[in-house]
């Protein structure tokens, strides 16, 4: 979108854009390393394009140079302070390295954005959950139900969490509403 572009030329990001969908290509045909060469030199082209600087954070991420992809997705940010996707990638992060409060902070910027992001909505409320934030983790558990009925890691999460809240027929009840 344009949001994603900054001060970038429609040229420069056209051009962008392709090595993007290279990227994306290789990516999911398992070349990691081609695919970051692609959003590295989309970053070269389009250097203001914050959605060549998320796509270069998830290859980062998923290679497990954690650091660094938190440092792709806050470049991602200071280009696009609203950018969601940074945001739930920054708390996806975190959650791999162990760092729950921090992944905390990064969903609730998220759904400051869009309240009604069921995966972050999911995320945040494992992240509370991690964060032994029980309380917190049963609330966001149910805000993410009210949103999709049907999200079964939501509903194991909320027995979970009603469970090491001494509620045992609150837990009960969670797992009876269990979609088939």
């Amino acid at each position: 979108s344009g949001r994603e572009r900054g001060n970038v030329s429609e040229q420069d990001v056209a051009h962008a854009e392709r090595l993007i969908g290279r990227g994306i290509f290789l990516e999911d045909s398992g070349d990691l390393e081609g695919a970051l060469r692609c959003y590295e030199d989309a970053i070269s082209s389009a250097r203001q394009y914050a959605r060549a600087h998320l796509n270069r954070g998830n290859i980062l991420q998923i290679q497990g140079h954690l650091r660094e992809a938190l440092d792709a997705y806050k470049v991602a940010l200071d280009l696009q302070p609203d950018y969601l996707g940074a945001y739930v990638n920054i708390g996806n992060t975190h959650m791999r390295l162990a760092e729950p409060t921090d992944a905390i902070i990064a969903y609730q910027k998220a759904l400051a954005l869009n309240a009604k992001d069921v995966p972050a909505t999911a995320a945040l409320a494992a992240a509370q959950e991690t964060a032994i934030r029980y309380a917190e983790a049963v609330d966001t558990y149910r805000r993410c139900l009210a949103l999709d009925s049907k999200h079964v890691a939501a509903q194991l999460g909320l027995a979970r969490s009603l469970r090491a809240l001494e509620q045992p027929e609150a837990a009960l009840e969670a797992l009876r509403k269990r979609p088939s």
